[in-house]
């Protein structure tokens, strides 16, 4: 009796990790994200060339400053030197524009391989790729 439980269990586990691996592929562990909840978000603008170093992904702007960009996790995903995300694709090695803010660093959303002393800035989300995380209301 003990054994067909146990292979009875073993086989729920099986399916429900099966079933698991048909989601969204896993984000990327180099860069920076967040969960965006509305639309819209800070208005700057963040200017500079986009890298990727010692697993850490930048914009490093004219001053030679670096900045962590926060993506939005809509979408995100790289394709060989390209970084989709939140309906946005964006090259390394290029100069890129960044609607959004600075804001403080969220240690768990970091990279490991990001510099401490860089500073943070959050991607605002423009909406016009559908989030998982936002809910419509009612009109």
């Amino acid at each position: 009796m003990r054994t067909l439980a146990g292979r009875g269990a073993l086989a729920v586990l099986v399916a429900a990790a099966v079933a698991g691996c048909g989601g969204k592929p896993p984000l990327p562990t180099d860069v920076a994200y967040y969960q965006p909840y509305e639309r819209g978000g800070m208005e700057a603008v963040l200017t500079g060339t986009l890298v990727r170093q010692h697993g850490c992904t930048y914009v490093e702007d004219h001053t030679g400053q670096r900045w962590v960009p926060m993506f939005p996790d809509v979408g995100l995903a790289w394709h060989d030197e390209d970084l989709h995300a939140g309906g946005q694709t964006y090259r390394l090695g290029t100069e890129v524009a960044l609607p959004g803010g600075q804001t403080q660093p969220y240690p768990r959303s970091l990279p490991r391989g990001c510099d401490a002393a860089a500073r943070t800035w959050l991607v605002a989300w423009d909406g016009t790729t559908a989030s998982p995380h936002v809910i419509e209301q009612p009109r």
